[in-house]
Order: C-alpha cells, then structure tokens, then sequence
C-alpha cells in the first residue's frame, strides 16, 4: 500500500514540477522576445538617424521624417551627432548602457 501511495505521490510531484518548468520556460522566453523587439525596435531608429545625420539633416527635419516629437528622438540625436564614427550597434551599447 505504501509503494503505491509513494508512486501517486511521486507522479504528483512530477507532474507539479513539469508545469513549473514549463511555465518558467515561456516566461523567459516572452521577457527575452520583448527584450529583442525593442533592441531591433532601438537599433532600426539609431539607424535612421545616423543615415539622415550623415546628410546633415536637422533635428527638427528629422523628427517629421519619423513622424516623432523632437524631444522624443533628442537625446539619441545628441549622441549620434557627438559620435559620427561610432557604429549602430556601439550607439545602442551607449544608450541601453
């Protein structure tokens, strides 16, 4: 009697732990989708900007070609036009940290 008490137990316990992994799976997985959407999200705006600094756009032309507030897009606008050589990729390590 006890090896089958111990047997439904163990099929409980197993069962418990498969949900949780599970579940921590598909958490991490959405936090680390999310994470990638906005660096792709980041990175395609830094882009953009560079190309339209790299013509000598000014911010105010800028911001109507991306249809964005000036203060929105001000700040990365600030570090790519004080950092011309950098990369996208180096920009985005300046602004995410």
């Amino acid at each position: 009697m006890s090896d089958i008490f111990m047997e439904i137990v163990q099929e409980k316990f197993d069962r418990k732990l498969k949900e949780e992994v599970e579940k921590a799976t598909e958490k991490a997985v959405k936090e680390a989708t999310e994470e990638n959407t906005v660096k792709t999200k980041l990175t395609e705006r830094i882009s953009l900007i560079q190309k339209k600094c790299a013509k000598n756009k000014p911010l105010s032309v800028i911001a109507d070609e991306l249809e964005a507030d000036t203060d929105e897009i001000l700040s990365l606008y600030d570090i790519i036009s004080k950092n011309p050589d950098k990369t996208t990729d180096e920009i985005y390590q300046m602004v995410a940290g």
